[in-house]
């Protein structure tokens, strides 16, 4: 939500009619199959001095703690942060990568008040200071902070009432495993099965994935002792080892993002009578 209040509550009702509230640090947006979203909240009020005519005031500071992944770097940034104050305009917002210095995100006339709150993105082609915020690690401690840092006199404390770091990155694990293999149960053919006149099946598979399919033949009830056939091409007929029980094998792969699958899978055997 912008306009208006900022909270969400989400509550699981279960068969016995008791609601148990889930933890705003367990909300996230959907994550696209091509972005990971690694977010994090703040959501402990923080005190922001009013500014001296000497100095800036003491500023409220927000922490994000992220454990991330090795390996796994910044492409781009969205934070988004609510404040109190009647001079919003005296503000400014600063973010800190971990281990790296303060960079400006937000200045003066662009806070706004907590009705509606700031929300700013930094896009992977940022330029100047803003670019330094990114291709760094995801892991560590991140802080916003929101100072008052002109002196007009009157205007009292302002809070920062909230604030969501949302970090977009790369490099990490991927999301679908690369390579996966499933199996069917054995089956007893009740005799020997001796051919295949075809094997069907419904995939669906994206650019950067496939779907392969083997027949195997077995002795062995548990099909330990299985003997598998090439790939083989949907709809046609197959030779194969006799044996007493099939096995049907999927091997699928993907590019870690686009993910293969298969809605239907049948095959059509001969056997000795």
């Amino acid at each position: 939500q912008v306009d208006g209040k900022h909270s969400l509550h989400v509550q699981l009702t279960g068969p016995d009619r008791t609601q148990v509230e889930i933890p705003a640090g367990q909300l996230r947006p959907v994550e696209p199959a091509g972005d990971r979203l690694v977010p994090s909240f703040d959501d402990a009020m923080h005190t922001i001095h009013d500014a001296t005519t000497a100095a800036p005031g003491a500023p409220g500071i927000a922490t994000f703690d992220i454990a991330g992944y090795t390996g796994e770097t910044v492409n781009a940034i969205d934070v988004t942060f609510f404040v109190t104050a009647v001079h919003p305009e005296q503000l400014k917002a600063e973010l800190v990568a971990p281990g790296g210095a303060p960079i400006q995100i937000r200045g003066h006339n662009q806070i706004d008040t907590d009705a509606q709150g700031a929300q700013v993105t930094i896009a992977s082609d940022a330029q100047g200071a803003l670019a330094s915020l990114l291709k760094g690690p995801a892991a560590g401690r991140w802080q916003l902070i929101v100072t008052d840092d002109v002196a007009m006199g009157g205007g009292g404390d302002s809070q920062l009432v909230s604030a969501k770091l949302t970090l977009h990155t790369q490099g990490g694990p991927d999301k679908i495993a690369k390579q996966a293999s499933w199996r069917s149960k054995p089956i007893d053919t009740t005799t020997q099965a001796i051919a295949i006149d075809s094997v069907t099946w419904q995939p669906r598979v994206p650019n950067g994935s496939s779907a392969s399919v083997l027949v195997g033949t077995c002795q062995q009830a548990d099909c330990s002792d299985v003997q598998w056939s090439g790939a083989v091409d949907p709809g046609k007929a197959l030779g194969i080892v006799p044996g007493r029980y099939l096995q049907l094998r999927v091997d699928l792969t993907s590019d870690g993002t686009h993910e293969p699958e298969l809605s239907s899978l049948a095959v059509q055997y001969r056997r000795n009578p």
